[in-house]
């Protein structure tokens, strides 16, 4: 039915000369009636008459001046005007300049016509879905993901007080794809920048989602500045994955929308993420706190979903996962797609840098000078190591800012406590603003009983949300509202209507800076957060107490003769429990918990000596008398000559620990060892490599020194250089070129040494590999590894050897179809050029 302007007799139909006149007065056409404005409404805006406008979206093709003032008009968001804007640029273009045709008039539109103009108009909406994503994505990603705790200060954005981090892969160095992964430590953001598959390890607070937040924002910026990258990112939570068990598209749709609702126009369908954001380009999915999902079975879940997608749609999705450590079952699902990395901790000269910039904006007088008296009174806490992560770094630069003449905390849970005394002082600012008003103003009107229910939830908020954080670490769903009407001190009052009870508990927990909206529901504003809340909960509660302390110092020991001693907690339970057992020291149940990690450091073995001392180095408070017994037992360890050859490097794994402790008799018997020409060569290499973790001065000379000595076998000597590399240390490349020529070395060895070469950027990997692939001594599937990783190296030799290989001779069935297999894999990933080898000789 044809178009009427309100009040008004009906458009005529379009008369057009051509196609493209037709389809720029279509488009002109659809945007007034999108807008909802009549002619007339037009005309005032515009100050065109009526009959001109009627004439232009009418088929007469218009100026340029018009098609804009037209569209400003009819078009009131600027980022969707600025693409309305490109597509009719390119119409009129086309209108004014036809395609020739055939001589006579044009009276009906052909079904070209219209494919083309839906063609627009689709192209149009998948425009503006992007250009409000990516957009709307930045600006949330912009947000720092840490609580701000200043009363009267929000915490600055992310960039500005970022410092970059570096991560070390984990595993095999070497993977199928376009690029080799890195054997040495790389800065974080190259690694997604790259767009590879990952899995991102790290302790609580170690980084994990500034890093996604971060990249994200670099990424976006990349693509706003009209530059191409190498992926797209979207950035989930794996809870979210996790809970909405439907296709990916979906998920990703639902989530982002969610996620995403205040700076969107409208909702991103599933469509929207099933097909490649860019042209050739595919997203880069930014999966953050894996660790978070208590159900293991669910963790897998959403790590088959992404696997899945990465394996059989390569082109459109990869991913990236951050999580603190799991179980290495676990992770294994994603081996075969995603290299691993472990964050590293900021380095202790980076830590005045990070101190300066939040010091600088919290607007402290002499930034400088204020993070030099910071980074001293660090030194005497116990969070001196702890203050290299991102988020323990953040919390003490804000107590030290809130109040510079104060001691900093002693230990984790002392930082968390008072981290959290000032986001209340914060809730509790007077004015108009402070929430005692608030308060007052929302519920006063119901009577004093209402008001004193009011006051009273919001007194024990802290306490309520405990029990919330206890529920949700035990896996419950509710929404957290819900979760604390639901306890009798929150209960709605009578008199209140449920909604106004709802919005007063509601904004509470929003206003108490330890939670923000994510998707439909509130959150924790970090993991660490919910573990400190849920250990006062556990400890408070007398039932839930006993049973922790069963599980953890009665249930654990093994029968006599056992492996292990007493067996320790999962990794992901580590941080919750060192809450649990500081918040224990405040109570009458300290001096059975101290006589029970006493035990554990005298008779825990290797397992439980090694769950304290982490303990003590994530900020746990330890007992000065427990320390001592767990000092005093790891120097015995390693004072005995150990006669169990299976055994014997259980040593240097217990002095690291004792010198993790700060007991320098660890670091003597690492040097003695290592330095000690006498004794096993394993032994002396492990001990070079724990000095090496330990940042040791001398670690780099003994591990070259290591690795050149030709008593050591093959095996320790590369091990010896490839830690040197990790290092940093070009001397370890030098040592493994060499090693690589030696008769001695086995063959697999050598491809292994050539992979590692390359993932360390040294261009003699690629001769090496050569050397492998065309030495016809060579055992053929040695050769056929050697042509595939010249082959993702980019080296064209790789696929012509591959394609020669298929055919061979000399080459054993299972030979060819493995090196058949390797072509092809390279072909699907390299397009026409993989084509033309897998088609030699064939």
């Amino acid at each position: 039915m044809p178009s009427r302007r309100r009040g008004g007799r009906p458009l005529k139909p379009i008369s057009y000369a051509t196609p493209e006149a037709y389809a720029l007065a279509a488009f002109l056409r659809r945007r007034k009636d999108e807008s909802g404005k009549t002619l007339r409404d037009l005309e005032k805006e515009m100050h065109v008459s009526i009959s001109q406008i009627s004439t232009y979206i009418g088929g007469k093709v218009p100026p340029q001046r018009f098609v804009c003032d037209f569209l400003k008009a009819t078009t009131p968001d600027p980022h969707r005007l600025g693409l309305l804007q490109d597509r009719a640029m390119e119409l009129l273009r086309k209108a004014q300049h036809p395609a020739p045709t055939e001589p006579g008039p044009v009276r009906v539109p052909s079904g070209d016509v219209n494919a083309h103009l839906r063609e627009v108009e689709a192209h149009v909406e998948r425009e503006a879905r992007w250009d409000g994503y990516v957009r709307a994505a930045r600006r949330s990603a912009m947000e720092h993901p840490y609580p701000g705790a200043l009363p009267g200060t929000a915490p600055p954005p992310l960039t500005a007080v970022y410092l970059r981090q570096q991560v070390l892969p984990r595993g095999k160095h070497h993977s199928h794809g376009a690029q080799p992964i890195p054997s040495r430590p790389v800065p974080a953001e190259q690694i997604l920048q790259q767009g590879r598959n990952g899995v991102v390890l790290a302790g609580p607070g170690g980084g994990k989602s500034c890093l996604l937040r971060t990249s994200l924002i670099s990424s976006l910026d990349r693509w706003l500045d009209c530059r191409r990258d190498a992926a797209v990112p979207v950035l989930v939570q794996a809870a979210e994955l996790a809970q909405r068990r439907r296709p990916l598209p979906e998920a990703l749709a639902a989530s982002v929308t969610a996620d995403l609702s205040a700076g969107l126009l409208e909702a991103l369908p599933p469509e929207f993420f099933r097909e490649a954001p860019r042209p050739g380009v595919p997203w880069l999915i930014l999966v953050d706190g894996l660790d978070e999902i208590t159900d293991p079975d669910s963790r897998q879940r959403v790590l088959q979903t992404l696997t899945t997608a990465a394996q059989v749609h390569p082109s459109l999705y990869r991913f990236v996962v951050a999580t603190r450590p799991l179980p290495t079952a676990e992770l294994d699902t994603s081996c075969e797609v995603a290299a691993r990395y472990e964050m590293l901790p900021f380095a202790p000269e980076e830590l005045p840098d990070f101190a300066k910039s939040w010091f600088t904006c919290l607007a402290l007088p002499d930034a400088e000078e204020a993070a030099d008296r910071f980074i001293t009174g660090l030194k005497d806490t116990n969070l001196a190591d702890m203050a290299r992560t991102p988020l323990m770094a953040t919390m003490l630069c804000q107590l030290y800012a809130a109040d510079p003449g104060r001691y900093l905390p002693a230990g984790r849970s002392e930082a968390y406590g008072r981290f959290i005394d000032l986001l209340r002082e914060r809730q509790h600012t007077p004015g108009s603003g402070g929430m005692a008003t608030q308060t007052r103003d929302s519920i006063e009107r119901y009577g004093p009983g209402a008001l004193e229910a009011a006051h009273r939830t919001r007194d024990h908020l802290l306490e309520l949300l405990a029990h919330v954080a206890a529920k949700r670490l035990a896996g419950s769903t509710e929404p957290v509202v819900d979760a604390v009407i639901g306890q009798p001190v929150a209960q709605c009052p009578a008199g209140v209507p449920k909604h106004v009870w709802r919005s007063f508990v509601n904004e509470s927990l929003r206003r108490s800076g330890l939670l923000s909206w994510r998707a439909d529901d509130l959150v924790f504003l970090h993991h660490t957060l919910l573990e400190f809340l849920a250990a006062r909960h556990t400890v408070r509660d007398a039932e839930i107490s006993a049973k922790v302390f069963a599980d953890l110092f009665e249930h654990r020991w093994q029968p006599t003769g056992a492996d292990k001693p007493w067996d320790p907690p999962e990794t992901e339970e580590t941080s919750y429990l060192g809450f649990v057992l500081d918040a224990w020291s405040d109570t009458d149940k300290a001096a059975e918990v101290t006589s029970a990690l006493h035990r554990i450091a005298a008779h825990g073995g290797f397992s439980g000596r090694h769950f304290l001392v982490n303990q003590a180095v994530q900020g746990t408070s330890l007992p000065d008398s427990v320390r001592s017994t767990l000092a005093s037992t790891l120097a015995a360890s390693i004072g005995t000559p150990c006669q169990d050859p299976f055994e014997h490097l259980i040593q240097p794994a217990e002095a690291e620990l004792l010198a993790k402790l700060g007991d320098e008799r660890g670091l003597d018997y690492l040097m003695a060892t290592a330095r000690n020409r006498d004794l096993d060569g394993t032994l002396r290499r492990v001990a070079g490599e724990y000095l090496g973790s330990l940042g040791h001065t001398d670690a780099r000379n003994i591990l070259d020194a290591l690795a050149r000595d030709r008593r050591l076998d093959m095996d320790d000597r590369t091990e010896a250089a490839e830690t040197l590399v990790s290092l940093g240390d070009r001397r370890g490349q030098d040592t493994l070129v060499e090693l690589a020529k030696s008769p001695y070395l086995n063959d697999d060895d050598r491809v292994t040494i050539g992979d590692f070469l390359a993932s360390a950027g040294d261009p003699r990997a690629q001769s090496i590999l050569a050397a492998i692939m065309t030495d016809t001594e060579m055992e053929s599937f040695t050769r056929i590894d050697a042509a595939v990783s010249l082959a993702w190296l980019g080296d064209q030799r790789g696929p012509e050897y591959l394609a020669a290989f298929v055919v061979h001779p000399s080459f054993s069935s299972p030979a060819q179809e493995s090196a058949d297999t390797a072509l092809q894999h390279w072909r699907r990933r390299y397009g026409s050029a993989g084509r033309r080898y897998s088609a030699t000789r064939r």
